[in-house]
């Protein structure tokens, strides 16, 4: 089990809130991704997961670029 946070992703991609939890969201529905948890209520919204981090993560820059 892995855990991608909105911290991480505003760390790498200066995503503002809003856009961490789109993202988180987008995520969750992916097909590569077997998501366990989605807490985007949190203070720091958080999803825990099974899949292809190496893809994860270049699927979250691809979808932060897409929000701008």
């Amino acid at each position: 089990m892995a855990i991608i946070k909105g911290s991480t992703i505003e760390n790498l991609t200066m995503a503002d809130i809003d856009r961490q939890k789109t993202t988180l969201k987008i995520l969750s529905e992916r097909n590569y991704i077997k998501c366990l948890k989605l807490d985007l209520e949190a203070t720091d919204p958080f999803m825990e997961y099974e899949g292809d981090e190496d893809r994860l993560h270049d699927d979250f820059y691809a979808i932060t670029d897409s929000l701008v």
